[in-house]
């Protein structure tokens, strides 16, 4: 018989919601490997929207922060300061009261406390693009420490960092934590070098969304022919379209590309110079929907690069929010897909299809290299038709070969990230 699990609860927190597809993979592909890796234990996940997560047997719990978005001024100011007040009451009580039941505050920190095993799949909140979420992302955090829990950040992203304070913030909490778990090698350099953590607690890995699973083809065109609003066949030439609002501020340069108005334009460009160059239709990929308390809209960028394409008949966006099984078997439908979005990037070569990126932060390059896919990719501040389309072309001309050796490679991240997780056991009871 084997020894009974070490971890009886386990709190997946800093989710957010299924409106983002990939915090919705995320939290699915988390969820089943915590399981298998500890049969019978209970789950919590804690998310901004929780009832965005329905899964069998796991309840879902809001967010110990209700952010103030797009409250009026004084009521954020209010909130800020309640935030701080019972953050502070809870700090004391984790000091004095030990491993105890809180006495003030119960109701905001008993998720918390009912927890074994704290693991956050923030996946990006740790740096300055994301400076409001840093903080509280560190608070919580550190919270938790305070409280004695195991605390693991599953593949995520680390930085940049721009300004000392969030920087040392970031140093003093992660320094603390269990384990953290990165995605990309510029993580990690980030983490040992200008945050100063053991090399013994960060592990260079997968994102988990690598194993989320698809569905199948005939469903998938189907679903697809519904957003055309007419029969697909899979022999129809698709290109996929990933696009964001680019909202940065720190461009890595500053070039006629480096605006959000140049990347409509080129995007518009692209999709219709492929259109015509190879008789494709375009489908547009959201992966951000204005549902489910998501306040990104990838629906209306896609709407607005259309509305700049001249063959806009040649194209229609997936306007309907999918599940992340039902969004990678969409991407499963195209020829090629040209991604901006991470995890379009992430299920669509998980789908094993040729894959382009521009890359608007260093996560998606790094992917892309990590799949030996950087000929393939050109960065946000540099996009312009002529710097894909020649990648393009080679691409689609070599698609065959190009997918086969995508799929050799997520194999090899899927045994990366099964290894990595095996290093939980050396750091848990």
């Amino acid at each position: 018989m084997n020894p009974p699990s070490p971890v009886r609860h386990i709190l997946i927190f800093e989710a957010y919601t299924d409106a983002n597809i990939g915090s919705g993979a995320l939290v699915e592909n988390t969820l089943h490997l915590l399981k298998a890796k500890y049969p019978g234990c209970e789950v919590r996940i804690m998310a901004h929207y929780p009832e965005a997560f329905h899964f069998d047997g796991i309840e879902s719990v809001p967010d110990a922060f209700e952010y103030p978005y797009l409250k009026p001024r004084w009521f954020q100011f209010f909130w800020l300061a309640w935030t701080l007040l019972w953050l502070s009451f809870a700090y004391l009580q984790a000091f004095f009261l030990k491993s105890r039941p809180f006495i003030f505050f119960k109701e905001k920190t008993r998720h918390f406390q009912w927890a074994d095993l704290a693991v956050s799949v923030g996946a990006e909140r740790l740096n300055d693009n994301f400076a409001k979420n840093l903080i509280w992302s560190t608070l919580s955090l550190r919270l938790l420490k305070a409280m004695r829990k195991k605390v693991i950040m599953f593949p995520c992203t680390i930085g940049p960092f721009l300004y000392g304070p969030t920087r040392s913030l970031s140093s003093y909490v992660l320094r603390r934590l269990d384990l953290v778990y990165t995605r990309d090698r510029q993580s990690t350099q980030i983490c040992l070098e200008e945050l100063g953590m053991n090399s013994g607690r960060v592990i260079e890995t997968s994102d988990v969304a690598v194993f989320q699973e698809q569905e199948g083809k005939e469903k998938s065109w189907a679903l697809m022919s519904s957003f055309r609003g007419k029969p697909l066949s899979p022999g129809t030439p698709l290109v996929g379209l990933s696009v964001l609002k680019w909202t940065y501020r720190a461009n890595k340069v500053e070039t006629p590309y480096s605006n959000y108005g140049s990347y409509l334009r080129e995007m518009a460009k692209l999709a219709d110079t492929l259109t015509e160059r190879h008789g494709a239709q375009i489908a547009f990929f959201p992966t951000n929907y204005n549902v489910h308390g998501c306040r990104e809209d990838d629906v209306a960028v896609c709407r607005e690069v259309m509305a700049r394409m001249e063959r806009k008949g040649e194209a229609f966006v997936i306007d309907r929010l999918t599940t992340p099984r039902e969004f990678k078997g969409l991407l499963a439908c195209p020829y090629v897909n040209v991604v901006t979005r991470m995890h379009a990037c992430i299920l669509s070569t998980g789908a094993g299809i040729p894959t382009l990126s521009v890359n608007y932060l260093f996560k998606l390059r790094e992917y892309m290299e990590s799949l030996g896919l950087g000929e393939f990719s050109v960065d946000i501040e540099e996009f312009r038709v002529e710097a894909l389309l020649s990648a393009f072309e080679r691409m689609w001309k070599e698609r065959d070969f190009w997918a086969e050796h995508i799929v050799k490679a997520i194999d090899l991240k899927k045994k990366s990230l099964t290894e990595a997780l095996g290093r939980m056991d050396s750091f848990l009871p």
